[in-house]
């Protein structure tokens, strides 16, 4: 690896993460149809993220605890995602972080989503706020002639900014000066669609803007989002879902593992799509001692849909890297998964072509750059690693492709201090295409 690539420690939660959905526009006329109550669900939250402009801040808070809205929604039942003790040196950090997901038709004229968002025990900018906790909530209810929003059950408790408390509740945009940073916006709502057809609101609890060169190096342009919630309603039905997600690398398994390796430079496909455009996420630099350490990490995803064709594409690429004392290393690691599904026949495909490495060195050995998929390696005194892992297919039901490009199982007790039991997934892509 370059002496020259910057390093720095990365201590991301991790998070789990479902698939979201693309949709085919309906008449409008079917949201009054009779029936249960037609129509898709949007949402996501998430407890703490950063800008890409942030550098190494932005994959030490990539988006902890984040937590997708199933387009057909949770069945009313409630999904969630925590972690515990988010943690971006000399920054910020949380205690816990807690996303929750419920969504669902309750009879044949009424439909809601509410997302949550809350935040225990904050820290940010070296003590200049801080937080018991901090809870941010997204709620869209339909019915057949109305569609409303509401950000009830948001608030703080016991914040403080720069020495001065604020009160638990304040009015919606509220902005506050930094001294040596920039400024905040508390309570930043925003709401969105035309109200007749879709309707959603927005509500990031608190968001910081670095305006101004500060004691803490953060760059200027920098933006940290701390408890943020999104739901939505959308009355076109769904003909077809298209879903995908990718991300550079990831800890799973063990808590403590999930929290220092999180998904970082995440990138996911809503259900509004990508209308065929390309949506990214970007990291500079990664660096966990004796874990993952790498270069520029860049993730991909776009969709379309079609009256004929569903398709997904995801990718993920990492440069510079260098996993488990230098055990695993490669100039470059590529992940692609495509998913096509033919809503006039019914039939997907799926393909990975474009994935691969450049310079793969396992256990000192170079691994040709056409290694078989769902390759198993011996890492001796850790455990082992399935290089090019693929998994999925087409079938009648529809399409999906997971690839990963290097998945590392810790089986045992080793001098690095990782617990058995943990996974590292490095240059990860999934996609799916399927009719309803």
């Amino acid at each position: 690896m370059s002496d020259s690539k910057r390093r720095a420690p990365l201590l991301a939660a991790g998070a789990l993460m479902g698939l979201l959905c693309l949709t085919i526009a309906a008449p409008a006329s079917a949201a009054t149809s009779a029936g249960t109550l037609a129509g898709h669900f949007g949402g996501r939250s998430w407890a703490t993220s950063a800008s890409s402009s942030a550098g190494t801040t932005d994959s030490q808070l990539d988006r902890s605890a984040f937590l997708p809205c199933p387009c057909q929604g949770t069945d009313g039942n409630m999904k969630s995602n925590s972690v515990n003790q988010v943690n971006s040196p000399g920054t910020m950090s949380a205690d816990k972080t807690l996303a929750t997901a419920k969504a669902g038709k309750t009879d044949h004229n009424t439909a809601s989503v509410r997302m949550t968002a809350k935040v225990t025990g904050l820290n940010a900018l070296a003590g200049g706020v801080t937080a018991d906790y901090v809870e941010g909530v997204a709620t869209t209810t339909a019915t057949r002639s109305l569609l409303d929003t509401s950000t009830n059950g948001s608030g703080f408790d016991n914040l403080v900014v720069q020495g001065q408390p604020v009160p638990s509740q304040v009015p919606p945009n509220t902005r506050r000066n930094l001294a040596g940073f920039g400024y905040m916006i508390m309570r930043e709502t925003r709401h969105t669609g035309d109200g007749r057809i879709e309707r959603g609101v927005g509500i990031t609890m608190i968001h910081i803007y670095i305006t101004q060169v500060n004691v803490l190096d953060l760059p200027v342009g920098s933006e940290m989002l701390i408890a943020a919630a999104r739901s939505s309603y959308n009355r076109l039905p769904i003909q077809a879902i298209v879903s995908g997600a990718a991300f550079a690398a990831s800890g799973e398994g063990k808590s403590q593992f999930e929290n220092s390796v999180g998904r970082a430079a995440l990138v996911t496909m809503g259900c509004e799509g990508t209308d065929g455009d390309v949506r990214a996420n970007a990291i500079e630099t990664t660096g966990v001692p004796n874990t993952v350490e790498s270069g520029h990490g860049r993730s991909t995803a776009s969709g379309t849909v079609t009256d004929e064709i569903a398709a997904a594409t995801t990718s993920s690429r990492l440069q510079d890297l260098d996993i488990l004392g230098g055990a695993i290393s490669a100039d470059e690691v590529r992940a692609v998964s495509r998913s096509t599904w033919k809503l006039s026949t019914d039939r997907g495909s799926v393909n990975s072509l474009g994935s691969g490495f450049e310079n793969l060195l396992v256990n000192g050995n170079l691994v040709p750059e056409d290694v078989a998929p769902n390759t198993r390696v011996d890492l001796p005194g850790l455990g082992y690693a399935i290089l090019y892992e693929r998994t999925g297919g087409a079938n009648a039901t529809g399409a999906n492709l997971k690839v990963t490009m290097i998945h590392v199982h810790i089986t045992q007790g080793n001098p690095l201090g990782l617990a058995a039991g943990s996974e590292l997934l490095i240059a990860a892509a999934r996609s799916n295409a399927s009719g309803l």
